[in-house]
């Protein structure tokens, strides 16, 4: 998902979610109307801020890596919620001349169920829309490698299985993603992919090439310790001295 679909997305998000809140009979009931509408010019706000935040974590590194996320995007949505329940009903009750030590629990439990549904719904788009989705299958194995990546083409995010994959190349400061029949960029360097990819499928054969020894077709020496490595597609690479003793054990 580009930044430019993630902020439209976020953004519309809450402004349906606030205009359904608007139409609370709780909230029309309260007669002020300068104060309701400051809460809900504060609430998509707020909501947008936070989801920022939230999708910092989720992107972050350790946080793919974890094989049931589900119980800490609960845990996150509340953390979320609370606050952002908390500080809307500070900033309306303090507008509204509210005795606050008369409303210490309303300001923790008014809306705060809301708006755990919100966030709830929220981060279940988004991993949806990233790839990752809540209620399927982790693209994380149980050995911490990854075996599916997710990448942008013609602006959409598509969900590559590393299984097809034949190899990986460096390009600049994106990799090249090369299947039998299709190629992606994802940006990123080749050194930080190899770190997330099995080993025991995914070899380095250049300081720029990651080969899957599962697609390689056959490899033919070259001469001064190098070798060139056939694809079913017909594609070939060359492998560079330095990991020749890569290149001869994927021959046993």
């Amino acid at each position: 998902m580009t930044a430019r679909n993630y902020w439209i997305f976020t953004l519309i998000f809450w402004l349906m979610a606030t205009a359904l809140l608007f139409f609370n009979l709780n909230e029309m009931q309260l007669g002020h109307w300068r104060q309701v509408s400051f809460r809900f010019i504060y609430a998509p706000v707020m909501g947008t801020l936070l989801c920022a935040a939230l999708t910092l974590i989720f992107q972050a590194e350790g946080f793919r890596k974890l094989r049931y996320p589900q119980p800490w995007v609960v845990l996150l949505a509340c953390a979320a919620a609370l606050l952002t329940a908390l500080t809307l009903n500070l900033i309306t009750y303090l507008l509204l001349n509210l005795d606050l030590a008369e409303h210490q629990g309303a300001l923790f439990h008014n809306g705060t169920a809301i708006f755990i549904i919100l966030y709830l719904f929220w981060s279940f788009i988004w991993f949806q829309l990233d790839g990752r989705p809540l209620l399927g299958p982790q693209p994380v194995e149980s050995s911490g490698y990854i075996d599916k990546l997710t990448v942008e083409h013609r602006g959409q995010p598509v969900v590559v299985s590393l299984r097809k994959v034949e190899y990986f190349a460096a390009s600049g400061d994106y990799v090249e993603i090369q299947l039998p029949d299709q190629s992606y960029l994802k940006k990123g360097t080749i050194s930080a992919l190899e770190d997330l990819l099995d080993p025991a499928h995914f070899q380095r054969i250049h300081r720029s090439t990651i080969v899957n020894t599962r697609c390689v077709q056959s490899t033919a020496a070259r001469g001064s310790g190098s070798y060139e490595l056939r694809f079913p597609s017909g594609r070939t690479v060359t492998s560079s001295r330095s990991y020749l003793t890569v290149v001869q054990n994927l021959q046993r």
